[in-house]
């Protein structure tokens, strides 16, 4: 096979013998090549964030948003906040039976209200959010283009992307939350 393809690499020949009926896992044939001299040095891309895509210079720039559940009453609530990325203060927040668009749309107003921002200010805070959803819904990126605001999507599996508003919900729970268990009403 690999005479008849020398392009071809480990995985995409299994993939054409596991095609015509022969099934061999990628790491055998990994191995053979590689005894037979036959695996070419493979260039890793280059990493795609060396320097921040963002620059925090002072507060109102970037805000970041996410929500964590709650136990009140033995009843699940969920906490729903706004951080702002260069001070760490939280701008907004709101306790809600159930997460979707409109809570997203509705806490973003209440941050703009809370810092004196216009609905129809030229500037207003990108909003870091994570891919759930209530984020991801047409209506919630529609409401954003109609602010002209920015919608900024962390990505998937990259804790650190919204790494402010998930250390809040860390310290929150481990000091608050986990330690009273379940709130009475």
């Amino acid at each position: 096979m690999k005479t008849a393809h020398p392009t071809y690499r480990h995985r995409r020949i299994q993939g054409v013998l596991q095609a015509a009926g022969c099934y061999v896992s990628a790491s055998t044939i990994y191995r053979y090549l590689k005894t037979r001299d036959q695996v070419e040095p493979y260039s890793r891309r280059k990493a795609p964030w060396k320097q921040p895509r963002y620059e925090i210079r002072q507060r109102n720039l970037l805000w970041g948003s996410d929500w964590t559940r709650l136990s009140i009453g033995y009843v699940r609530w969920y906490l729903l906040t706004i951080i702002d990325f260069f001070s760490r203060y939280l701008i907004a927040f709101a306790v809600v039976p159930t997460v979707n668009a409109s809570h997203v749309q509705a806490l973003y107003r209440q941050g703009l209200r809370a810092q004196g921002i216009p609905l129809h200010a030229a500037q207003k805070p990108a909003l870091r959010v994570d891919r759930g959803s209530p984020n991801m819904a047409w209506v919630t990126q529609a409401f954003f283009q109609q602010l002209a605001a920015d919608l900024s999507f962390a990505r998937v599996r990259r804790p650190t992307d919204n790494a402010i508003t998930e250390r809040f919900y860390g310290s929150l729970k481990q000091e608050e939350v986990y330690i009273v268990g379940n709130y009475p009403d």
